[in-house]
This record gives C-alpha cells, sequence and structure tokens, in this order.
C-alpha cells in the first residue's frame, strides 16, 4: 500500500493546481467579462449599426474591384477589415506582377520585383494602419502607433523609416494623387513604379470611430485576439490536465503530447510580436511545456505495468484462480496418426487451466 505520506502530497499538489486553475479562470473572466460590457452592443444596436454602414471603396483607384474579383461579390458592411485589406493587396500585387516592364532599366525591373516581394511579406504580416482620425475611409500614411501604410513601408524599406516620416508630416491623410510631393515621384521613378500604381497599392482605411461597437469587430485585430485566447484556454486545460495526473502519480502519453503542443502554440503567439496578453501566453506555454515535459519524461521511465502494492499477489499461501488446474480432463475418441499416411483409432484428452 502506498505511504500516507505519497498521498497527502499526492493531494496537496492536485489541490495546489486546482487552485492556480481556479484563479487563472476567476481573472480570466473578470478581465474579458469587463471588456465585453464596456465595449460591447446589445445586438440589435450591432444590427442596427451594420445596416447602416455604408460600404465605401477600400481604394482611391479600383475601388472595391479586388473583393469582387476574388470572391464575387461586394463586401458587406459587416466584412472583415482584415480580409478586405489582405485581398486589396494580392489583388494589386498580381495586377502589377503581370504588367509589362520592357521598358524599365534592368535596374528598375530588380529594384520593382524586390519591393513587390516586400508588399507580399507586408500583405501576410498583416499589421496595418487604423484610421482613428476622421470619419470615412481615408488613407492613413503612418498610425499614431507608429504602424505603416503599404506604400510607406516600400518606401521604409528601400529609403529608410526617416523618409517614410518626413511624408507622414505633411500627408498622413492624403491620397497618392493628392500629394505635391517630387521626392514620392522620384522615389517611384527609380524602383520602376508609376504614381498611378503607388495609387492603386494605397488603401483607405477603416470608416469606423473608435467608440463605434462595430469598430473592435472590423476594424481592430479580434481574429487574432480570439486566437489567442484559444490558445491560452488550450495551454491552460492541458497543464491543468497534466498537473492533476502528476499529483495522482498516473501516466498518459496522449495529455502529455498535448501539453507540449498547446504550450509550444501558445509560446508562438506570445513571439509573433503580435500579442494582446504576451506575458499570459509565456506563463501559460511555460506550464503547459514543463508538466508536459515532465509527463513524458514519467511515462517513458517506466513500464505502465500496475504498481504491486502487497495484495494477495504476493500471498504464496493464496492460490489463484486462473493458475488452479482442473482435476477433471476432457476426454473422448479420436483417430491418430501414425505417420505412414494412415491412422489407428485413440484418445483425446483435454486438460483445463
Amino acid at each position: 500500500m502506498k505511504a500516507p505520506g505519497r498521498q497527502s502530497h499526492a493531494q496537496s499538489s492536485v489541490l495546489l493546481v486546482l487552485a492556480a486553475a481556479f484563479a487563472l479562470l476567476l481573472v480570466g473572466t473578470v478581465y474579458f467579462g469587463f471588456e465585453a460590457g464596456v465595449e460591447s452592443a446589445s445586438p440589435a444596436a450591432v444590427s442596427a449599426t451594420a445596416e447602416a454602414t455604408p460600404v465605401q471603396p477600400v481604394n482611391a483607384v479600383i475601388g472595391n474591384e479586388s473583393y469582387r474579383a476574388t470572391f464575387g461579390e461586394a463586401p458587406k458592411a459587416g466584412t472583415s477589415e482584415q480580409l478586405r485589406l489582405r485581398t486589396h493587396l494580392a489583388y494589386v500585387e498580381g495586377l502589377l506582377r503581370a504588367r509589362d516592364v520592357s521598358h524599365l532599366t534592368p535596374a528598375q525591373r530588380e529594384r520593382r520585383i524586390r519591393l513587390l516581394d516586400q508588399l507580399r511579406a507586408y500583405r501576410k504580416r498583416g499589421v496595418f494602419p487604423q484610421n482613428t482620425y476622421q470619419r470615412g475611409r481615408t488613407p492613413v500614411f503612418i498610425d499614431a502607433q507608429g504602424r505603416l501604410c503599404a506604400v510607406g513601408f516600400l518606401i521604409a524599406q528601400s529609403a529608410g523609416r526617416e523618409a517614410a516620416e518626413r511624408i507622414n508630416e505633411r500627408y498622413r491623410l492624403d491620397r497618392i494623387a493628392d500629394m505635391d510631393a517630387p521626392a514620392v515621384e522620384k522615389w517611384a521613378e527609380r524602383h520602376g513604379f508609376t504614381l498611378r500604381e503607388l495609387a492603386m497599392i494605397q488603401p483607405m482605411y477603416c470608416d469606423l470611430d473608435p467608440s463605434d461597437p462595430l469598430y473592435r469587430d472590423y476594424c481592430d485585430e479580434n481574429m487574432r485576439k480570439g486566437v489567442e485566447v484559444a490558445s491560452m484556454g488550450l495551454s491552460a486545460s492541458t497543464a491543468l490536465v497534466n498537473g492533476y495526473l502528476i499529483g495522482t502519480e498516473r501516466r498518459s502519453r496522449v495529455a502529455a503530447g498535448a501539453g507540449l503542443v498547446t504550450g509550444g502554440a501558445s509560446l508562438a503567439v506570445g513571439l509573433s510580436g503580435e500579442a494582446h496578453f504576451a506575458a499570459v501566453d509565456y506563463t501559460l506555454a511555460g506550464a503547459s511545456l514543463l508538466l508536459g515535459g515532465w509527463q513524458l519524461l514519467r511515462s517513458d521511465s517506466r513500464a505502465d505495468a500496475p504498481e504491486n502494492d502487497g495484495g494477495e499477489d504476493d500471498d504464496p499461501t493464496v492460490v489463484q484462480s486462473e493458475r488452479r488446474v482442473s482435476t477433471t480432463p476432457t476426454v473422448r475418441p479420436a483417430l491418430v496418426s501414425d505417420g505412414t499416411g494412415s491412422s489407428t483409432p485413440g484418445v483425446y484428452v483435454r486438460w483445463s487451466f
């Protein structure tokens, strides 16, 4: 039998893990409940606002052509801002790559291709400016948090961040066609672009004010926040399960593997540079990875055979029922081969164990 001390230690470990999980759940419930109460409107109000919100073009030159060409329909009031911006940039990149650039010099063509590659990386990263300056969609060269628009990003990559910031000082909310900036024209020519092509790239950003109940849904990074919260929940769950199994001296390679996978996912989210709750991501990732790794080592260290607690199996005076030999054999007539192809009458006997 297990010593009372070991049982007490196991129970204490379980209680400690459960207490930590309860505290985490309580903090999360209070935090997200507060955010939801402060920043969310009723479903009816949100629905009414969505119907009343005009769907403005995402670009001053080609409008919503990118969305129609990709999805076969116009965007709706509730269409994700991220989806619209990514779709537009992907569509324009394809158009610009397909254009005849034989009139450009080899150096211009090389710079153009390099910047289109940068545009693709920018789109995949998905960190775009937010329009917190005026109602209605408008370009935002660099927003208040320092996020660059697509054209500003390309200029910063090739001419330096300072060059982009100088343009932003005068033309933060201006369209490319409205900028009286010889420096932009020279930069475009050097890199094999026309001003119209830059205008095709330049998006116009969200037409919702931050106080609007739809702002968080369609302009902020709600989808990413949802993924992050889901990752946090999975890491907390697997850490709890592995902590319980370790505390009760049970083993499970499945739980260990789940802990390592969810812990790795939370760590990746925290390191992405776009996490909303990086400290929580790191904490849960560490707990999930540590407990998952510990559980895996325990599972591999000993065989999964049940422990011998000194019960009846150890008592030599106890005769196990499955080992007792029956004293009544099964007997019936049978033909026995003599090895020459013929058979002789005999007896078949079977003992039951």
